[in-house]
């Protein structure tokens, strides 16, 4: 192993993605639970609710700095995008899902986006100090 990512939710997996694309390193990913990105899994029942084009930066305690998040959605539907995601338009409340309408179309465009000969999830794994 080359590198270690400690947790396999959507951090560790864009991280495993971001690294392989720069070099060939052996990449071990490991994660916890039983199974990677859980969360992502769950989020908008089932569904993946990949953004909403409604947040503003009004509705928290720190407008500005929210404001400056918010900003990056382009940038990561574009990325979504280059990884071969399609993205649906916006509902009425301004949700946008895979356009399958299913999670686990966001995970497996994650996997099919792994340098497959150097990267190794390694479930049911917890790292102590």
């Amino acid at each position: 192993m080359d590198i270690a990512i400690i947790g396999g939710g959507v951090c560790g997996l864009t991280a495993a993605i971001n690294l392989a694309k720069l070099k060939s390193s052996h990449i071990d990913i490991y994660e916890k639970n039983f199974k990677v990105a859980r969360k992502l899994l769950a989020s908008g029942n089932g569904r993946c609710n990949i953004t909403n084009l409604n947040v503003s930066g009004d509705y928290y305690n720190n407008p500005r700095f929210v404001s400056n998040i918010i900003l990056g959605y382009s940038s990561m539907v574009s990325y979504l995008n280059n990884l071969g995601l399609m993205l649906t338009e916006p509902d009425e409340c301004g949700r946008v899902y895979p356009i399958s309408y299913h999670s686990s179309t966001v995970l497996d465009c994650f996997y099919n986006s792994f340098n497959k000969s150097y990267t190794i999830i390694i479930n049911n794994t917890s790292i102590d100090k």
